[in-house]
């Protein structure tokens, strides 16, 4: 059995990253931003404590809860 040697297409046509830049920059993807409840400004660190607030407020609302009984 004879075997043929096999080049990937890619072999045969190199293709740059200007190529490709330009490609995607031309091409019609859209990304939606996502979607927040928070206003526009809040980062990272303020959702942090937002949520460290909300978790504190549920553990005392247990906890009254438990004293209440």
């Amino acid at each position: 059995m004879k075997w043929a040697a096999m080049k990937c297409p890619m072999d045969q046509n190199p293709v740059s990253v200007e190529a490709i830049a330009a490609t995607i920059a031309g091409s019609p993807i859209v990304v939606v931003p996502p979607v927040t409840l928070l206003p526009a400004g809040f980062e990272e660190v303020d959702v942090a404590i937002l949520n460290w607030l909300a978790a504190e407020a549920a553990r005392m609302r247990s906890r009254s809860f438990a004293l209440m009984q």
